[in-house]
């Protein structure tokens, strides 16, 4: 009935990803139930793709901890995540670090999300500064989630379309990123 190939932003390729949503119950199930889907001559991975806020769940580092969470920006592309818990471990136990990947020099987004054990951390952090990881000056602000604050940048509005009877469609997974299909 419909197909969705989501597009990696100004780089005119998709993402490796396509929804397809059938008309039919029936048509789904025949597809999941079959295996060794072919595009293009290579196979493709189809799954069941679950409404929006019905998967896994949270990714690591993406659940607000209460007050006891602090975001950071600004991380040079020389800092590791290393270096950030060597110098946030100074304000006290952290119980969580999530320091995003991405397709840059240091492979992370130049962003951290740090839960410690207790708000007095966060309090100390934030009283502290400037904050210099490997002498670059960084930003810090108290986490908040995403809940409060709305959908991040870039965020889709409404997620992948749904099928007729409110049913999520299959995702459909090529085999390699930008590989054409």
């Amino acid at each position: 009935d419909d197909v969705y190939v989501p597009m990696v932003f100004g780089a005119g390729r998709h993402k490796g990803i396509a929804y397809v949503t059938f008309a039919q119950a029936e048509s789904k199930e025949f597809a999941l139930s079959h295996q060794g889907h072919q595009m293009l001559g290579a196979e493709v991975s189809v799954q069941h793709c679950l409404a929006k806020g019905q998967g896994k769940g949270a990714l690591p580092g993406t659940q607000a901890s209460g007050d006891n969470r602090v975001f950071i920006q600004g991380i040079g592309q020389d800092v590791t995540q290393e270096d950030v818990q060597a110098y946030f471990s100074q304000f006290g136990t952290w119980s969580d670090i999530f320091m995003p990947k991405g397709s840059f020099t240091a492979g992370h987004k130049g962003i951290c999300f740090i839960s410690y054990g207790s708000p007095d951390s966060v309090s100390q952090v934030m009283q502290s500064g400037p904050h210099l990881v490997r002498g670059q000056q960084v930003t810090v602000d108290i986490a908040v989630a995403r809940d409060a604050k709305g959908p991040g940048k870039g965020a889709p509005t409404g997620g992948p379309p749904m099928m007729h009877g409110g049913q999520a469609p299959l995702a459909v997974l090529a085999p390699a990123y930008g590989s054409g299909y």
